[in-house]
């Protein structure tokens, strides 16, 4: 279990994302290193640290049956508005081509968990959520995350915002 105390709340959340290693081994002093080697060090071991949290939340999302790319189209519908949900907007904002998002979405139509209709022009389709997408969103991996974030201090919220908009940015989209 996990406690977090702030000025305004007690919030105690699940098992931790990922567990710590039964027998850490301890980080050798990196103090002798010139201070370029020690930032490459840190900046290895965020970037492992981002991966494992991604793979615990894939691994979560694919125990439900969806992968994450179904996921996030999940939210997509869930949020956006009427006239952006088709597939086009979808590929847009998951930062893919057309046909993978097509693909994605057809899957989900297949298990019931979105619907389309007739959409402004006759080669559009809307998509929206079936009741069924809907309560599967109550069981989103992100769920979790999203209640650690609410407990970070507003300068915490904004310097990881900061930082994961710079990495984001920096990754090659996969068009």
């Amino acid at each position: 279990m996990v406690t977090t105390i702030n000025a305004h709340t007690t919030t105690t959340l699940g098992p931790p994302l990922t567990a710590p290693p039964a027998n850490p081994d301890p980080m050798p002093d990196d103090s002798s290193l010139p201070q370029p080697d020690r930032r490459i060090r840190s900046a290895r071991a965020l970037a492992a640290r981002l991966e494992q949290l991604a793979r615990v939340l894939a691994n979560r999302a694919l125990a439900r049956g969806l992968n994450s790319a179904q996921w996030t189209a999940l939210r997509y519908l869930a949020t956006a508005d009427e006239r952006a949900r088709h597939v086009g907007a979808f590929a847009e904002f998951h930062l893919t081509t057309a046909s993978s998002a097509s693909q994605t979405l057809s899957a989900l139509v297949r298990k019931g968990l979105v619907a389309k209709r007739p959409g402004g022009d006759a080669r559009r389709r809307t998509l929206s959520l079936t009741d069924a997408g809907r309560q599967m969103l109550a069981h989103d991996p992100l769920s979790e995350i999203l209640a650690r974030l609410d407990n970070l201090s507003d300068q915490q919220f904004n310097a990881l915002a900061d930082a994961l908009e710079l990495l984001t940015v920096a990754a090659p989209a996969r068009r």
